[in-house]
């Protein structure tokens, strides 16, 4: 992985993201070589669904792009076990 600090990769999925300030970026834990931001809806509250969770993946180049459906279920999957 390299080097790069949380405040570049934030920037990087804010960048990636069209600098849409209707999310919130949170850090997850990385998942393979990819630093991964999960991409949370502002307005979106417990009695709310907005659809599937938006995972963000950042490679060492500073490349970013959206999890692929079966990286989406993997990592979801990591951080609610139980579901």
């Amino acid at each position: 992985m390299s080097k790069m600090t949380e405040e570049v990769t934030r920037a990087i999925a804010t960048k990636f993201l069209d600098g849409d300030e209707d999310f919130e970026l949170i850090k997850e834990e990385n998942y393979k070589n990819y630093v991964v931001y999960f991409a949370a809806y502002k307005e979106a509250n417990g009695n709310t669904n907005y659809g599937r969770p938006i995972y963000i993946l950042i490679d060492k180049l500073g490349k970013a792009r959206y999890a692929t459906y079966e990286e989406n279920h993997e990592i979801l999957m990591r951080s609610n076990p139980t579901e």
